[in-house]
């Protein structure tokens, strides 16, 4: 075809395009035309004619309203505004009021925009229909139907009305309410009516999508104002108000919300108490169903309660995402950084986890699942769950373990029911993994084997994979625990370092041939597998799988011990309760404490051992330890007969303290137990314990510093009844540690102790067997033997040294025997023997040779100063005996060989024999206490004595007789009687210090009192009685001492003395005593000047003394009655003298004073004021032995002096004082001629014969004197007198000067004046004035008077009192001063 054609053709068919199009314009045009002129119609009516009237249309519109809705509205007032196509109808105070009258909404405005699809949808509809400050009321009344202003949204009787208003709702394009107000009441949960605020909403609505906002703000305490924002999809086929097919998503912003006011008004799957915070929720929804859940929060104080009943989950704070989704197939919850913190501080760390579960969408039940998480906090989480709805059972078992630990990485799946899944895959990481253990039931059946409890663990960390059939795990431990329940006594094992590997295998067995496996039974772990009793036999069971465990390079570490463990475990069949299955273990312990050793041992072993084991063993090392375990844990420890398992312990025992017979509480039945045994030190050995033995081998101990040799000890049995330890050992070493060893065990009491005080040297060889029963210690037996090869043994520290002991011991519990002894004692030879008798009394015989020599070269026999006087030798028996455990001695000799060199009546030749028996035997005695009598024979004396030999001796009673019969024995006391024809107490008195080793003759009789043996009454009678070199004729005297022990009282007679004497010996804080009343005492100058002597030392304190004597005589002098009261002051050593009396016809002593120490000084000082009133001076001259020199006289001397030292010994260096002498009438029965004798009489050195009238070597007989008087002071012994003067008829004698009463010198000046006249010399002894001196008066009176002066001699008086020497002054023409102060002419001597 040309082109032409072509052309032609085309242009043809656009002109018949053209005419079609324009056909077809025309006939659309013209209908529409024609609809826009009737629409132009309508709305020019609408808008001209409708529009301007619509009130009047009011009532009719409040008639379709009322219609349409179902309830009465009520419309205030009705506006049109028109200023476009749309017209807007405004609406004022529009109520609906609901079927109980009650006013269901208020619209106080109501601004409506028509919308054009009114025209098409033949009704009403609006472009936007906005509310203004409405009121509307929500109400569900008690059947529980909900109604919006009125109109039931879930009524059935006006479902279709409902149904229409609905969906006429939702097509309005917009719906907008401003400053709403909603009022919620709830009439069927009757809370109070929930207002919301200035609520705007939004609400737009298309074809198929919803749109909303809500704007509100709650009640005060609800928080702050809230947003909800949903955006929703529906079908076109669908209702527009099915929202039942909505899908879509609603999001709610609470910025602060109280979630506790929730409960009020929501049914909430939990009980919600308090939470405070902010939320925001995503829910998505699937044709009306909630398909995903996404809640964002950050709350605080939140507290709920999951499940009645159930504890409160309080929670300080929480914050994170939580995502719910759910289909009917699966269920899943996610948390995205999730995380709180509880109300006890415990804190759950942000992390992410996720569950997804697989159901069944037809009965809902869980056919599996996956669980991830990042982290889990197991405490935390145990606590949560136990505030879940679990079962009891889950929430108890929860509790018992205690979780522990952080989770991290946790993968898990599983197929079936989580409690019994068919099968599941785990993997994850435990950090500081924590489990409590529980501690075994008690077997079902008494002889089954012991449970074992669900182990526990802390500070563990795990890593692990898992599955139905079998994993592997690594597991460390830094400073925690394992918990072993059942297995150890202490469960608890503290480790401060473990390291395991571990793999686990499961075995099923196969079906059998022809027949369908079976279903997929519950997995069952390797733990549940060892911990889960047995299915009753008769019960249908799965069948049975069997878990086999293998740990290598097990390390344990911990302050006990560092082991290494390698093993494999299979559980059991299943058929026994409590089935522990198998195990082989080999293991090896490089060092271990002894006393640690208990707690890895068994706990199976009996209680009996196992107490022992604890208080045996008190220190050492056990190392190198192999430790061997094969077998059904059911047949532990494998001492079956048939027994084919292995148990068995070895190892090195090192400085081990063994107690092997120890003390124990009092616990359960078993009393409290001190043991007596000593333990054994340092023992090495080897320790074995092989299945139900201990077995201790080739040993080496010490024990009491004793070495043991071959020590052998087992324990046949330590897990079952009366487990017997029996050991045997060998020893060599010191006799004195063997000794050591018997004082400090049971040993000492077998032997009655005979060798408490026992001392040896020398080696020892001793065998040593105990028998010890376990579970009655107390009951242990021993058995021994004991050789002595040459020692030297003393048994006690008062009986003899045994030389170059031999003898063989043998002891046991019943006692011991001594054979074949011979030693070398006391100088001689000696053979002993013995032992216990049947009645289990002991009883030792020895007998020899003793020398005197040898008694005193041993003091421990206390004879050494008695041997002192003895000589020779003699033969003696000694036998010891122990009767009811008290001690009986017999010591005997004939002595003959025994010289005594002792005054009579002790004095014994060597040739004379004299039986010596001293024995003791037991006495009957009250309970507790022992008593025994002890009686000596030696010669002339006897003594009995019944003591009390509890504790230390004391003395009873007792009697002792010398060359008299034995007295009875008093009540109490010892009582003696001696006779004496001539009886030396000086000799005895020297004999005394070298029988008795005291230094001096001094004796202690109180302290021979108090050691009870010497007598406490005493008759005696002798002829003779030499003492204090005096001798006493016919003495018959007896001697007590008072019932309180605080004096003695000596009631006698003899030639020398009669009467009665009571001492009272000085004690702490009170003085000694001296009470007397004599009819006649004779003291010698001896006896005197003794008691001078020990006044001299300076006793601490003189006894108080009270005596009275009628006729007392001293040196040989008859001086008259005599009186003495003196006593102590408060102060020991203050000693007051209240009376001194001698009285006699011729003269009366009086005196008084004290005897105190002065301030400052250590000696005392005696102060004494005396008098001095003579009678007669002759006669008491003559009474003092010095004759008749004096006729009459009489008058009186007083004094007082005083001086450092005793009443009977004056200090004349220290002495000071004065004393006046005044004497009368009197006449000199002898003269002397020579001035040198009268200066005699003057002179200061023979003042203290002159005080005693005894003037006798002066004058000659017939020299009367009128008077003697004058003054005398004394000055630190310087006497000295200015007016010293003696009258007579003849003459008149002054003086004056001093005399040095210690070193006896003198310095006088004598004035003799001759009676010249009658009344010369009368004036001078009157004038004489001692303040101007004797050569002033001379000068001023006797020199006027020249014939006087030419008779008067003057004398000066030096040199000593033993040797004077005299001078005669010259007489003097001229007055002269004091001769003390001049120079004199040398006169001539005197003799």
């Amino acid at each position: 075809m040309s082109s032409s054609a072509v052309t032609r053709t085309d242009s043809g068919s656009a002109v018949a395009t053209r005419h079609w199009g324009t056909r077809c314009a025309l006939w659309l045009g013209l209908p529409l035309l024609g609809l826009f002129t009737l629409l132009m119609a309508a709305w020019l009516a609408l808008h001209w004619a409708i529009l301007p009237h619509i009130d009047d249309w009011r009532p009719e519109l409040e008639k379709q309203a009322t219609k349409a809705l179902g309830v009465p509205v009520r419309i205030g007032a009705i506006s049109a505004n028109s200023s476009g196509w749309i017209p807007a109808l405004d609406l004022r105070d529009v109520r609906v009021i609901d079927a109980n009258g009650h006013e269901a909404l208020h619209l106080p405005r109501v601004s409506a925009a028509v919308s054009a699809r009114s025209l098409v949808a033949m009704e009403l509809r609006f472009s936007q229909l906005l509310l203004d400050s409405p009121e509307l009321l929500l109400r569900r009344d008690a059947q529980g139907r909900v109604f919006v202003a009125g109109l039931s949204v879930d009524g059935a009787a006006d479902a279709p009305t409902s149904e229409a208003a609905t969906d006429w709702f939702f097509e309005q394009h917009e719906f907008v309410i401003l400053h709403g107000r909603i009022r919620w009441v709830d009439e069927l949960r009757a809370a109070p009516p929930l207002e919301l605020f200035d609520l705007n909403l939004v609400l737009r609505n298309g074809l198929r999508r919803h749109r909303l906002r809500v704007d509100a703000t709650p009640p005060a305490g609800w928080g702050e104002r809230f947003t909800l924002r949903g955006e929703f999809t529906q079908s076109l086929l669908d209702r527009p108000g099915a929202l039942q097919h909505w899908s879509g998503q609603l999001y709610g912003d609470l910025p602060r919300t109280d979630v506790r006011e929730l409960r009020r008004y929501v049914d909430l799957p939990f009980e919600l108490n308090e939470g405070d915070g902010a939320l925001r929720a995503w829910l998505e929804l699937d044709k009306g169903q909630p398909r995903s859940l996404t809640l964002d929060m950050g709350l605080r104080a939140v507290k709920l309660r999951v499940g009645p009943g159930l504890p409160e989950l309080a929670l300080a704070q929480i914050g994170g995402r939580l995502v719910l989704k759910q289909t009917p197939q699966s269920m899943s919850l996610e948390a995205r950084q999730l995380g709180f913190q509880a109300g006890d501080g415990l804190d759950w760390p942000r992390s992410d986890w996720m569950l997804d579960v697989k159901r069944d969408p037809k009965t809902g039940a869980l056919t599996g699942g996956d669980f991830h998480a990042q982290q889990l906090d197991l405490a935390l989480g145990a606590q949560i769950l136990a505030r879940l709805p679990l079962a009891e059972s889950q929430r108890q078992l929860i509790a018992d373990m205690k979780p522990g630990g952080l989770l991290r990485e946790l993968q898990f799946h599983w197929d079936g029911p989580i409690d019994t899944p068919h099968a599941y895959r785990a993997r994850g990481q435990l950090q500081g993994l924590q489990l409590a253990a529980a501690a075994p039931e008690p077997p079902a059946e008494p002889g089954s084997a012991p449970p074992t409890g669900r182990p526990g663990v802390s500070g563990a960390d795990l890593q692990f994979e898992a599955t139905e059939q079998g994993g592997t795990a690594t597991l460390a431990i830094r400073d925690g625990q394992i918990t072993v329940p059942g297995v150890f006594e202490e469960a608890l094992v503290p480790l401060k370092q473990a390291e395991a590997a571990l793999s686990w295998h499961a075995q099923r067995p196969p079906a059998p041939a022809g027949r369908r496996a079976p279903a997929p039974a519950a997995v069952v772990s390797p733990l549940a597998a060892a911990s889960v009793p047995a299915a009753p036999a008769s019960a249908a069971s799965a069948p049975h799988v069997q878990w086999t465990v293998k740990f290598a390079g097990v390390r344990l570490v911990n302050e006990d011990l560092h082991a290494e463990l390698d093993g494999v475990w299979q559980n059991g069949d299943g058929k026994r309760p409590h089935d522990s299955g198998k195990l082989d273990l080999t293991g090896r312990i490089d060092e271990i404490r002894a006393p640690r050793v208990l707690r890895y041992l068994p706990s199976t072993m009996g209680p009996d051992a196992r107490r022992y084991i604890r208080d045996a063993i008190r220190d050492g090392i056990v190392h190198k330890i192999q430790v061997r375990l094969q077998g059904d844990m059911a047949e532990f420890p494998f001492d079956a007969p048939r027994s084919k398992g292995q148990f068995r312990v070895v190892g090195q025992v090192r400085d081990l303290t063994l107690a092997y017979v120890p003390s124990h509480p009092a616990e359960d039945d078993h009393p409290a137990f001190n043991s007596p045994w000593p333990a054994m030190e340092q023992l090495n050995a080897e320790l074995v314990f092989d299945r139900a033995a201990m077995n201790i081998r080739n040993g080496r101990a010490r024990l009491m510093g004793v070495e043991l040799t071959n020590v052998q000890g087992a324990i046949p049995d330590l897990y079952h009844h009366q487990p017997v330890l029996e050991i045997d050992g060998q020893a060599r070493g010191a006799l004195a540690d063997g000794l050591r060893y018997v004082r400090a065990s049971p040993v000492a009491e077998l032997t009655s102790h005979v060798l408490d005080n026992t001392v040896a040297n020398g080696p020892l060889a001793l065998k040593l067997n105990l028998r010890l029963p376990l579970n009655h210690i107390d009951g242990t037996t021993v058995k021994g033997q004991v050789l002595l090869t040459g020692n030297d043994v003393r048994i006690r520290p008062d009986t003899p040294l045994l030389g170059q002991a031999r003898a063989r011991i043998d002891f046991d519990q019943k006692g011991l025997q001594i054979r074949g002894g011979q030693a070398r004692v006391l100088g001689g030879d000696a053979s002993f023997e013995g032992g216990s008798l049947p009645d289990g009394n002991m009883r030792f015989v020895a007998q020899g040779a003793v020398t005197a020599e040898a008694l005193r070269a041993a003091p421990e026999l206390g004879l050494t100063h008695a041997a002192s006087v003895m000589s020779g030798q003699a033969a003696v028996r000694f036998e010891l005996g122990i009767v009811k455990g008290q001690t009986e001695v017999t010591v005997s000799s004939p002595m003959q060989g025994i010289a005594i060199d002792l005054p009579a009546p002790l004095r014994k030749s060597a040739e004379e024999s004299w039986p010596l028996r001293v024995a003791t035997r037991a006495l009957a005695a009250p309970a507790g206490t022992q008593r025994d009598e002890l009686r000596v024979e030696a010669g002339p004396v006897q003594a009995v004595y019944q003591r009390d030999v509890t504790h230390e001796p004391k003395v009873l009673r007792g009697a002792i007789a010398v060359r008299e019969k034995l007295p009875d024995l008093p009540a109490q006391g010892v009582v003696a009687r001696a006779t004496f024809d001539q009886f030396n107490a000086d000799a005895w008195q020297t004999a005394l210090p070298a029988l008795t080793g005291a230094k001096d003759t001094g004796v202690d009789l109180d302290g021979a009192i108090d050691d009870g043996y010497a007598p406490a009454q005493l008759t005696l009678k002798a002829q003779t009685l030499q003492a204090a070199g005096r001798t006493l004729n016919r003495v018959n005297a007896a001697v007590s001492r008072d019932s309180a022990g605080a004096g003695w009282r000596v009631s006698g007679d003899a030639e020398q003395l009669s009467g009665v004497i009571e001492v009272r010996a000085a004690k702490a804080g009170q003085p000694g005593r001296v009470f007397a009343r004599l009819t006649r005492l004779s003291v010698p100058k001896s006896d005197a000047d003794s008691v001078e002597q020990l006044l001299d030392k300076q006793p601490r304190s003189v006894p108080a003394l009270d005596i009275v004597v009628d006729d007392f005589e001293l040196r040989g002098k008859h001086l008259g009655r005599l009186e003495i009261d003196a006593q102590q002051q408060s102060d020991a050593r203050d000693w007051k003298l209240n009376k001194l009396l001698l009285k006699s016809p011729d003269a009366t002593l009086t005196a008084a004073g004290q005897w105190a120490p002065e301030p400052g000084r250590a000696p005392r000082r005696t102060d004494l004021d005396w008098k001095l009133d003579v009678a007669d001076a002759g006669k008491l001259l003559e009474r003092l032995g010095q004759g008749q020199v004096l006729r009459g006289g009489k008058g009186q001397l007083t004094g007082k002096v005083s001086w450092q030292g005793s009443p009977l010994s004056p200090d004349y260096a220290s002495m000071n004082g004065q004393l006046n002498v005044s004497i009368d009438s009197g006449q000199f029965l002898k003269a002397e001629p020579g001035v040198g004798r009268l200066l005699g009489v003057l002179s200061l050195q023979s003042l203290p014969r002159r005080l005693m009238l005894d003037f006798r070597d002066v004058f000659s007989e017939g020299f009367a004197f009128d008077n003697v008087i004058g003054d005398i002071r004394i000055a630190k012994g310087v006497a000295r007198s200015d007016n010293l003067r003696m009258r007579g008829l003849q003459a008149a004698v002054m003086m004056e000067g001093t005399a040095d009463l210690a070193a006896e010198t003198q310095d006088l000046h004598v004035l003799v004046l001759p009676e010249i006249n009658a009344g010369g010399a009368a004036l001078a002894y009157a004038a004489i004035n001692p303040a101007i001196g004797l050569g002033a008066f001379l000068a001023q009176w006797l020199l006027r008077k020249p014939i006087v002066a030419a008779n008067t001699e003057e004398f000066r008086v030096t040199g000593t009192w033993s040797d004077p020497r005299i001078e005669q002054l010259p007489r003097r023409a001229q007055p002269q001063g004091n001769y003390n102060g001049t120079s004199t002419a040398q006169g001539e001597s005197v003799q």
